[in-house]
């Protein structure tokens, strides 16, 4: 898939069991923003953004497209799910604070 994107090759793909990943999460699902995750965890916020882009291009690849991504690919959808549902999992949270 690399070829047809321009991507450059070479960069490991993120992997959940990367304890910076761990706290980027831990951090997102306590609600803190983007930004101040991305510096508690060490990863700069063009990065995540670019680990997320990856990741919905790679399952929209997947999906629509048919087509098959390679394991790396796969890793930058893994990444891009687990963000929102960090994410998701805060505003949830904090939703149910406001409503009780």
């Amino acid at each position: 898939m690399n070829t047809d994107t321009g991507r450059k090759s070479g960069r490991k793909p993120p992997s959940r069991n990367d304890p910076r990943v761990q706290v980027l999460l831990t951090a997102l699902e306590q609600g803190q923003f983007v930004s101040t995750s991305c510096d508690a965890a060490g990863i700069h916020r063009s990065t995540v953004a670019r680990w997320v882009k990856r990741g919905e291009e790679a399952q929209i690849s997947m999906e629509i497209d048919g087509v098959d991504i390679d394991a790396s690919e796969l890793a930058y959808c893994d990444i891009s799910d687990a963000i929102k549902k960090a994410q998701a999992t805060a505003q949830s949270q904090a939703l149910s604070v406001i409503q009780n």
